[in-house]
């Protein structure tokens, strides 16, 4: 083997350990939970965004309609990279009447990496700040 073959390969055999490692550097993933504090079913819409992309369809990270029944919970895991994001929501009561439609920010605390809202008796939807 040539000198110049020899370090092309173990460059490249570098450069995968190199990848591999930067994919398992530990970056947490976000948890997604909303708790209905009412008697009656609500979808929630909601669009996740990375707060430092420019481009709206570049910056979608997450978007979903999520039911949650009367006096219930609903919870996806993993949804996302824990990261500054901007989150879109709609609220709808018996997925049909537009209750409450806002946004809020997240910023990773470095703990407990969830997001958390209620649907509140109003037919609002608040985020739990943990």
């Amino acid at each position: 083997m040539h000198r110049r073959q020899f370090l092309l390969g173990t460059g490249s055999l570098l450069g995968g350990v190199a990848g591999c490692s930067a994919l398992s550097s530990g970056s947490s993933m976000i948890d997604l939970t909303l708790f209905n504090q009412t008697d009656t079913p609500y979808t929630v819409e909601m669009d996740l965004f990375q707060a430092d992309v420019q481009s709206r369809s570049d910056a979608r990270v997450f978007t979903g309609r999520l039911d949650v029944p009367a006096g219930g919970e609903t919870r996806r895991n993993e949804i996302t990279e824990a990261e500054p994001l901007l989150i879109r929501y709609g609220a709808y009561e018996e997925n049909s009447r537009l209750t409450d439609q806002d946004h809020s920010h997240y910023y990773p605390p470095g703990g407990d990496d969830s997001l958390t809202f209620d649907i509140q008796q109003s037919g609002t939807v608040t985020r739990r700040h943990l």
